[in-house]
């Protein structure tokens, strides 16, 4: 067996185990808060509306509003309001495939939420191919790439988000394709897979999820200064290669944004999914978004918002009822803070950062982090109180590679050290879910759920 091929069996491993365990968590999560993954069914009434004949289906359509019996289009919620579909549509045809296999309805749900279990591979996937990019020997890059994978797909929320429709995991997927596409473009100049990867980042994080846009900026930044730097290459060839790219993603991307803004006259979809939410609320009926009643600084300092939100980043499950043991939340914090600490310390990091792309990247991977915290914040202080880590994971793709570097150089690059850390990481957020799911009595979706498959099952 060559060297290349056991780096690629070492590339599959992790991706064939986190897909295993996505899959056994699609079974397993529920249809209710204590078990069941947030916004879950207002998510599925879009791929449900697209399977009926309605191809770009619009908000106003009632299929598209949750509609449960006791609560008649509940807040009048639809996110077929938001131009980000391209996870409604991944999701449409996964259960479309079911469908046509003849599968039951709880079996085209299980199929829905693979949907999401492949957006979470693809995630990892691309988080240790962008750390693989950066080793000169092979071999080395096949290990410490393998052990990003791991860092990213068996984090406990990044999996539990990897195993439900939503649009989280989507955007983190694009995130994680761009910032992979900006690394090998820098390390190895700009050609043109290298652009289609990065335009396909951009157009999945656009159609995937709002969080997600300070990415986007920050890819945008850090492609024009690299491809403008790039040694031998001309300014005509780097700003032909940039309008390309601007290209791609435009042809992508607009139309859906035309649309809302021909159908609502709101380009994001947020103004008119918020007047939906009034209207309810004037026919008389208790508000379901109320934004934080207090300041910024209360909300940081006398509020437990930052504290609950970092408790979610790890591991709170279902609608925020179910939480990872808390000495398996301070494992994958230390994990991540001592792997980031280790690679700031590292002499040959700080000098990779005397070359200004290297530079510029760092600069706009942390603007772009900032920037998701911050709408996260604001959403929090102007839309609806939500304490949920989830809102924030895009950043653990970063986090990740960083990380990753640093916990090789904490181990110094000990092959048996690093299998063994791995195989621990991986272990303990399996054995999480396996005691949650135990102990929780979580029911799966195959007992109690008649009337949710009716409602999000054409």
């Amino acid at each position: 067996m060559t060297a290349r091929v056991r780096g690629r069996l070492l590339t599959l491993a992790p991706l064939v185990l986190m897909a295993g365990l996505y899959a056994f968590l699609a079974t397993r999560i529920g249809v209710g808060v204590e078990s069941g993954g947030p916004d879950e069914t207002a998510r599925l009434l879009v791929p449900k509306a697209m399977l009926s004949g309605d191809l770009l289906p619009s908000g106003y359509n009632p299929v598209t509003v949750m509609n449960w019996s006791e609560y008649p289009y509940s807040g009048n919620y639809s996110y077929a309001f938001y131009p980000q579909l391209l996870g409604a549509y991944v999701t449409a045809l996964f259960m479309f495939v079911a469908r046509v296999l003849g599968a039951a309805p709880a079996w085209q749900l299980v199929a829905a939420r693979l949907s999401s279990a492949a957006w979470g591979v693809v995630g990892a996937y691309f988080v240790g191919r962008t750390v693989r990019a950066c080793y000169d020997r092979e071999d080395d890059g096949y290990v410490y790439g393998a052990l990003a994978s791991v860092l990213v797909g068996f984090w406990p929320q990044y999996a539990f988000l990897s195993a439900y429709v939503n649009n989280d995991v989507v955007g983190t997927a694009g995130v994680a394709m761009l910032v992979c596409a900006l690394v090998l473009g820098i390390r190895q100049g700009w050609t043109p897979r290298r652009c289609a990867l990065l335009a396909a980042g951009i157009v999945v994080c656009a159609l995937g999820y709002l969080s997600t846009y300070g990415f986007i900026l920050a890819a945008i930044v850090v492609f024009i200064h690299s491809s403008l730097v790039q040694p031998g290459r001309s300014k005509a060839e780097a700003w032909r290669s940039v309008g390309l790219t601007a290209l791609a993603c435009a042809v992508c991307t607009l139309p859906f944004f035309a649309v809302n803004v021909v159908r609502y006259g709101d380009v994001i979809g947020s103004r008119v999914f918020e007047e939906q939410h009034l209207a309810w609320v004037a026919q008389g009926n208790e508000p379901l978004m109320r934004p934080y009643d207090g300041s910024f600084w209360s909300l940081m300092l006398l509020d437990p918002f930052v504290s609950t939100t970092l408790r979610s980043f790890v591991g709170v499950f279902g609608y925020m009822y179910t939480a990872a043991p808390d000495v398996v939340r301070c494992w994958y914090w230390l994990a991540l803070l001592l792997g980031s600490g280790a690679f700031l310390g590292a002499t040959r990091y700080r000098k990779s950062c005397r070359d200004p792309r290297w530079r510029v990247l760092a600069i706009a991977l942390l603007g772009a982090v900032a920037i998701t915290v911050a709408l996260h914040v604001w959403r929090t202080l102007n839309a609806d109180y939500q304490a949920q880590g989830r809102y924030v994971i895009a950043i653990l793709i970063p986090w990740s590679v960083v990380s990753a570097f640093g916990i090789a150089r904490i181990l110094g690059g000990n092959r048996l050290a690093l299998g063994l850390f791995a195989v621990a990481y991986a272990a303990i957020c399996v054995g999480t879910f396996l005691y949650i799911t135990w102990h929780f009595s979580w029911p799966g979706i195959f007992v109690g759920s008649e009337e949710f498959l009716a409602m999000v099952i054409p």
